[in-house]
């Protein structure tokens, strides 16, 4: 996506196809949990428009503020998630004197090409959950032909046999027709094969297993899980057989497997603890995942980590961000993360731009402020354990309220005196 985007930028949509009624259901029930309705409606936007111009036609960027009602940077930033699944390829004009963009719109993958992804499929199982993500894979199953039957079908040469193809050309144009996606959107380079090979040396998993599909699955794992090449090693040693080669569903399992019980398992460092002296520039550093933990005495729910792994892939907040805001839902809501609260408070501060711990600090105890004055006295009182950032805060706020009152106190008296001495004029 270009930098310097602007209203004048120019754009051309190529798009080669129609997308059907199964494409729109798979966008709605698949891609939009993982996208949200933004995205998926540039994309629908994309598409349709393109039908009412030129192919090719040379377009506007003003006309997207105008048409949809957006700012360039939502677009921007919604289109990059269109790239990150595969939907849209975007692409830029090399001449230096034509501000130009061209988005290629691909077709979205089948039900079978998005749940054999891993990292799509197991992106939307962390969006929706285990019971939403069965209940979408099983709607889109479909049963195999049986096994027990042959194939009597009549061949082209059969039926048709008496057809001159003499003064017949093959073209050579270009048509309308499926541009499928790729799905998810990585890099081979973004895996380093050759020190893989290293690990695997001594084992019975051959080179000639390593097909493209195994190495994009490879990738699409490692980069989902942030597994290195000697986690990867023992996944695939256990994905294996020796006449086969890498089952791709075992793999899969393997990897997530690992991911649940040795990668979240690790023990906490001392140094990832956050210190007194220096709280906040500790929580900057240390990662979210860890902090959970650090919060949650080493042992997570599955539901915690979700949470948290979307706020570090679907935000672009920063880890001392999250890390606050962690423990700031959690002082809240009785050692809950609940999901709607959460993400209402990231987009927030999201949306204002907050960067470190220290500033979420400052607006965690805004909210929080802001929120109290609103609520009734008849409040239940919680066991709640609250940040030592919060508890300080706290007692200078009750340490002014009280020397507010002895001010008032003083006032009070002094007008009462003034009264007093008026009436015995």
């Amino acid at each position: 996506m270009s930098s310097s985007l602007t209203p004048r930028t120019e754009f051309i949509v190529h798009n080669q196809q129609y997308i059907s009624e199964h494409d729109r259901t798979m966008l709605n029930d698949i891609y939009m949990p993982i996208l949200g309705s933004v995205a998926v409606s540039i994309y629908i936007y994309l598409h349709d428009s393109s039908r009412k111009f030129e192919p090719l036609e040379i377009r506007m960027h003003s006309e997207i503020i105008d048409e949809m009602n957006m700012t360039l940077s939502i677009f921007s930033s919604e289109l990059e998630k269109l790239e990150a699944v595969g939907l849209v390829k975007t692409y830029v004009n090399d001449d230096a004197h034509i501000d130009q963009l061209i988005y290629e719109v691909k077709q979205p993958l089948t039900a079978t090409e998005f749940f054999n992804d891993p990292m799509l499929s197991m992106f939307l199982y962390m969006k929706v959950g285990s019971e939403l993500f069965n209940k979408k894979r099983e709607y889109w199953k479909y049963p195999k032909l049986p096994d027990n039957i042959t194939d009597v079908s009549r061949k082209f040469t059969e039926v048709f046999s008496n057809i001159s193809l003499e003064s017949f050309k093959l073209p050579e144009d270009h048509y309308e027709g499926r541009n499928n996606s790729t799905g998810s959107n990585v890099e081979q380079d973004d895996f380093d094969f050759e020190v893989l090979f290293t690990h695997l040396r001594g084992t019975f998993v051959d080179r000639k297993f390593f097909t493209q599909s195994v190495r994009e699955n490879i990738v699409k794992l490692s980069e989902l899980f942030h597994l290195n090449a000697y986690e990867m090693k023992k996944i695939i040693v256990k994905s294996t057989d020796k006449s086969k080669g890498i089952d791709l569903n075992i793999l899969r399992r393997a990897a997530l497997d690992y991911y649940r019980h040795e990668k979240e398992d690790e023990k906490l460092q001392p140094e990832d603890t956050p210190t007194n002296e220096d709280y906040f520039t500790s929580l900057d550093r240390i990662s979210p995942v860890t902090r959970i933990r650090q919060l949650r005495n080493n042992n997570p729910s599955r539901s915690d980590e979700l949470i948290v792994t979307r706020l570090v892939t679907e935000t672009n907040l920063n880890n001392g961000v999250i890390n606050v805001l962690l423990e700031y839902a959690l002082m809240q809501k009785d050692g809950q993360l609940f999901d709607n609260y959460v993400f209402t408070i990231a987009r927030d501060w999201e949306s204002k731009g907050y960067q470190t711990a220290e500033e979420a600090k400052d607006a965690a105890l805004t909210f929080y402020n802001n929120q109290s004055k609103k609520k009734s006295n008849y409040r239940v009182k919680r066991q709640i354990v609250e940040p030592k950032w919060f508890n300080e805060q706290k007692k200078q706020s009750s340490d002014q309220t009280m020397h507010n009152k002895k001010v008032t106190k003083k006032q009070s008296t002094s007008i009462q005196e003034a009264i007093d001495r008026f009436r015995k004029l």
